[in-house]
């Protein structure tokens, strides 16, 4: 299970992006251009557990594992591993006793041989719990030097321009069974890069 601890500070594309992908010529509803491409960024990350704009965030497992696989990409670091005692407090490991990497899909933790893996709370879901932070760069920040894993690929941006400038051009609900073929460009989209959990 994966849980947003702290969000973004800004959007995965401008909303000068969008505003000329979409053909828009005046200011008066960059707020609702600002929903659209939230509402999007949403709906993609829920759909191929990519995280579109950093944040950080809580993974959580029912025991122990090695590797402990984190569904969601690109992760930048991880900030702590955590477990809920028998007792049920929340105890922290030592940054010594693991160490992770970034795959394709997410990242992996990996305990050290000598780490003995203490016993957990009984019956709680989720005792053992990743935080890490993750997502791609500030598009308005300059990109100079920064690690190209971190900058959001040109796919994943065209299918969040796709959705958010139709979301904000069609307002109401389309009738059942009319073709949307702009959602189906983005949903072919966004195939290439779903994460499976």
């Amino acid at each position: 299970m994966l849980i947003t601890l702290s969000g973004s500070t800004f959007l995965p594309v401008t909303v000068d992006e969008l505003k000329l992908w979409a053909r828009i010529h005046n200011s008066e509803e960059d707020d609702l251009i600002e929903v659209a491409i939230s509402a999007a960024a949403e709906y993609i990350e829920n759909q191929s557990q990519w995280v579109l704009a950093e944040k950080t965030i809580e993974y959580r497992a029912d025991t122990w594992c090695d590797p402990i696989v984190i569904p969601a990409a690109p992760v930048r670091d991880v900030l702590a591993v955590k477990y809920l005692d028998e007792d049920g407090a929340l105890q922290t490991v030592d940054t010594a006793d693991y160490s992770w990497d970034r795959t394709p899909e997410g990242a992996q933790v990996r305990f050290a041989r000598t780490f003995t893996r203490p016993v957990l709370a009984e019956g709680r879901t989720g005792a053992v719990r990743v935080q890490f932070s993750a997502g791609f760069d500030d598009p308005a920040e300059p990109q100079t030097g920064d690690d190209p894993d971190y900058k959001l690929p040109q796919r994943m941006r065209m299918a969040l321009l796709f959705l958010a400038a139709r979301w904000y051009e069609n307002r109401e609900a389309i009738e059942r069974g009319q073709l949307q073929e702009v959602e189906l460009a983005a949903v072919s989209l966004l195939a290439q890069f779903r994460i499976f959990r």
